[in-house]
């Protein structure tokens, strides 16, 4: 009895092993030397998103990650609706900011990527009055908004992530 069950336990894994085998060379097969941009295009997963971040850039990564995933995301074919900066991430968008030589100037690497992918930076006016972050004081490429504005972007985009 014992012998029959293992026979019968081993050729069902076997037959479970053989099927889930079939499926991963049929997998690879249909995506073999595609890239990462052409699978999610090929299998309709390009998503809009929304990011928000509420890390502050010099107590926190929460920045840096999101312009990371943010890069990441678009290099996949992805698409940013909008990066809304919040709570202590608005410091972020302060003009003023001097940025040591040895340090990474998260600043200008927001703006050089919000140019070249065409993703809006926005900063909420609530958090940014709170923190001295004013309209004379808003770096170039940011825009102060409402509230709104990131309700807005959490319905119009298929996922919002937060840093």
């Amino acid at each position: 009895m014992i012998a029959r069950d293992f026979l019968v336990s081993y050729w069902t894994s076997l037959a479970s092993t053989n099927i889930l085998l079939d499926m991963i060379k049929y997998v690879e097969s249909s995506v073999s030397g595609a890239t990462a941009r052409s699978r999610c295009e090929k299998r309709n997963f390009m998503m809009n998103i929304s990011l928000l971040v509420q890390g502050d850039p010099l107590s926190t990564n929460a920045p840096s990650l999101a312009l990371h995933f943010a890069r990441e995301a678009v290099s996949q074919g992805h698409a940013l609706y909008r990066v809304f900066f919040y709570k202590d991430a608005v410091h972020l968008a302060n003009r003023l900011n001097s940025v040591p030589s040895d340090e990474t100037d998260l600043q200008s690497e927001w703006q050089t990527f919000a140019k070249d992918s065409g993703t809006e930076l926005t900063v909420c006016i609530a958090a940014g009055q709170r923190r001295g972050i004013v309209e004379d004081v808003i770096a170039d490429g940011f825009s102060i908004v409402g509230l709104g504005q990131m309700v807005e972007a959490m319905a119009e985009s298929d996922r919002t992530v937060t840093f």
